[in-house]
């Protein structure tokens, strides 16, 4: 789209770039995110209703209303007692998803303060992942859920690739560890995920669980009575 084009309608946006860091405060996050990035401020391009809406996982309606809601806090905050019950209840259910989404994210403040050129090392998948997650350059921070079904991927997949960008970036080794009984010594181990199917201690038994499962199958095919 061309720059006039993305440049209608936009007409607040010197009066929204003169306002402090504490006037967004007022706002959801998932809000704020929508101004910055609708109305180009901060020096980030404008973007459209259509990307934004692509970009935050919402509707066009969802993005719009966002935004009319945002605008009605930031120009005209004395009329924000005149919102409608469901406008409230709205407002507290983004608020309480974000405080769920800021959740569970360690060094999440060192990776803020690194700066998004810091994340020029990394490869693009991991990159782009670490920067949703954790809401680097203005994104809102994204569930690994979501991240997982964005990107065709398990949530324990993104979740490594994660924890190795952190490892990277900062140099320390985030990822939980677990511990679990080898499913065929009952020897103790650990995983890095708690979604992870590894089952077994090692090498050496995992081999003797995938014998003992072909031994089993093919005794069922021998007792199916359907099998010829």
């Amino acid at each position: 789209m061309r720059e006039p084009a993305r440049r209608q309608g936009r007409e607040l946006t010197p009066q929204l770039a003169a306002l402090d860091q504490a006037d967004f405060e007022r706002l959801s996050a998932t809000e704020a995110a929508l101004v910055r990035s609708y109305y180009g401020l901060d020096g980030n391009p404008q973007s459209t209703k259509q990307e934004l809406a692509l970009r935050f996982g919402l509707s066009v309606w969802k993005v719009d209303s966002g935004l009319k809601r945002a605008l009605t806090v930031l120009v005209a905050p004395e009329s924000v007692g005149a919102l409608g019950p469901e406008a409230h209840r709205q407002q507290r259910r983004d608020r309480i998803a974000q405080r769920r989404r800021e959740s569970g994210r360690p060094l999440a403040s060192a990776l803020h303060d690194l700066g998004t050129d810091a994340f020029e090392k990394l490869g693009a998948l991991e990159r782009e992942l670490a920067q949703r997650y954790y809401g680097i350059g203005g994104e809102r921070r994204w569930t690994r859920r979501e991240l997982a079904r964005e990107f065709g991927m398990s949530t324990g997949r993104v979740e490594d690739l994660v924890n190795a960008a952190v490892r990277t970036l900062t140099g320390m080794d985030v990822a939980p560890r677990f511990d679990r009984p080898c499913a065929v010594c009952g020897g103790s181990f650990t995983v890095r995920s708690r979604v992870s199917r590894r089952r077994t201690c090692g090498a050496g038994c995992e081999g003797e669980l995938k014998r003992a499962a072909g031994r089993a199958s093919g005794r069922a095919r021998r007792t199916d009575p359907l099998v010829s």
